[in-house]
């Protein structure tokens, strides 16, 4: 997809994905901007059940001038909408009706049906694939101050601080960007209020370890589901912790947040295991999250949530066998003869 197929479109909605971060709001305003510039009527908007709380999100919209809005509904139906960082139909975005979806996402999603969805999963950030495409239509967002900012942040903060870049597009982003370097100073140290690191000290002192698979698990009170993702970066930081998974009740269910440092275990794997047939989950490598409905699960609680997880998370252990090259030693005796099917090569 490139952005100029969107332009054949006149009423657009671009929606950020529920409980927004930097990287689907920097994206999403990508989108707008470029379609503001060919003067189409255009809405940048999120739901959910929050609104935006982060004190670094609040201090990007409000500083950069992003035009995001919070809605319920929508009075009419656009004839396109197109999410940011998500994609239509996947449990992490609030379902509107429109006659024509797109998307654009760095996460892999079974929903990517349409001809006008872009997902570049090897990308850090869903700001790297908009910069991108930004560029190919022959917009320059570097001449916008706000909206190179605004994508530089959407990139520093789903990349760890830019310590997870490999695609050379997310390079670009960060080397080539003229972005306001004081701001994105104040927005770096504006990560907690006071009451949330208090929230996130809690979760921190009630840290389960288990030796064997060498995985954490911890719950916070109900919070942004944001600082989740806090509290697991320093739960991963442990020398003893290959993996870590952080929860909290909301409203409707349990949010989870799942963090892997190593390649044996693939977060966005371990995430759709755990919310398998009981809610969803997904997301890349390192990073994924997902959500187990209430009513899926009535009878889990804070007293039982812990060992419900643990639990999960060790049968997903159970579930594989590791095998490494270098100590591995094949015995093809044993193993059924395969036959290549027939291939038409010309």
């Amino acid at each position: 997809m490139k952005l100029n197929d969107l332009l054949s479109f006149d009423n657009i909605i671009v929606q950020c994905h529920d409980y927004p971060d930097a990287d689907t709001i920097a994206s999403g305003y990508g989108l707008y901007c470029f379609l503001k510039s060919h003067n189409k009527k255009v809405r940048l908007i999120y739901s959910g059940t929050n609104q935006i709380a982060k004190p670094s999100l609040l201090i990007m919209v409000e500083r950069l001038g992003i035009p995001i809005q919070y809605v319920k509904e929508l009075s009419e139906k656009p004839q396109l909408l197109i999410t940011a960082d998500c994609v239509h139909g996947e449990k992490n975005v609030t379902d509107f009706d429109a006659h024509c979806y797109a998307a654009v996402d760095h996460h892999i999603s079974v929903k990517n049906s349409s001809g006008l969805y872009e997902i570049r999963p090897e990308y850090a950030s869903c700001s790297s694939i908009i910069s991108v495409m930004l560029r190919e239509a022959g917009y320059d967002f570097n001449d916008n101050r706000p909206l190179a900012t605004s994508l530089y942040y959407g990139l520093f903060t789903d990349s760890n601080g830019m310590s997870e870049i490999n695609h050379p597009a997310d390079r670009d982003l960060r080397d080539f960007t003229v972005y306001d370097k004081e701001l994105i100073m104040l927005l770096t140290n504006s990560v907690l209020t006071l009451d949330e690191l208090k929230l996130a000290a809690e979760a921190l002192n009630n840290v389960i370890n288990d030796d064997r698979y060498h995985f954490a698990v911890t719950c916070a009170r109900e919070c942004d589901p944001n600082i989740l993702g806090y509290i697991n970066d320093l739960v991963l930081q442990v020398d003893t912790v290959d993996v870590s998974i952080v929860c909290c009740f909301i409203s409707g269910g349990i949010k989870i947040s799942v963090r892997s440092c190593i390649s044996d275990i693939k977060a966005q794997e371990l995430a759709k295991y755990i919310t398998d047939t009981i809610g969803s989950g997904g997301g890349q490598n390192q990073k994924a999250g997902g959500f187990i409905s209430s009513e899926s699960v009535p009878h889990i609680n804070a007293e039982n949530i812990f060992s419900f997880i643990r639990e999960k998370v060790k049968k997903y252990y159970r579930s594989f066998d590791v095998i490494r090259a270098e100590d591995f030693s094949a015995d093809p005796s044993r193993m059924e003869v395969y036959i290549k099917k027939p291939q038409l090569l010309g």
